[in-house]
């Protein structure tokens, strides 16, 4: 079981949880991350929210997706910060969005992402099958 980050009876958690753009809070635990923490917006977040759990690991999470847990480990090796635009291929293939993720290092073992769609929500993309 991961520690809890943040007090939640702190003004900052009131503050984290309330940033309207879906932030996770990465921890490093036996050779791959988990979800420590997130704010309301992350579980309002409707690409996610059937999957979402604190302390699912990010290569569950991510398993569509594997350049975003390397892109943790990139970020927690190099003890900084980037941004990179990744796109998001959802279950039903119909639809694809482009996402910018902000990978923010916080300490050793904890990283940051902050996501936000970076196309037309509604515009979809259907493939020939």
């Amino acid at each position: 079981m991961i520690p809890k980050l943040i007090n939640t009876n702190s003004k900052f958690y009131s503050v984290f949880k309330a940033i309207l753009s879906p932030i996770y809070i990465w921890q490093l635990t036996d050779n791959d991350f988990e979800l420590a923490e997130a704010n309301d917006a992350a579980f309002n977040d409707d690409s996610y929210q059937k999957q979402f759990f604190i302390g699912v690991k990010a290569s569950e999470f991510y398993k569509k997706n594997p350049s975003i847990v390397d892109d943790l480990k990139k970020c927690l090796k190099n003890k900084n910060s980037f941004e990179r635009e990744i796109t998001i291929n959802f279950d039903d293939k119909s639809q694809i969005s482009v996402f910018l993720f902000t990978f923010s290092f916080i300490d050793a073992t904890t990283v940051l992402i902050q996501t936000k769609e970076i196309n037309n929500h509604n515009q979809h993309f259907f493939y020939n099958e």
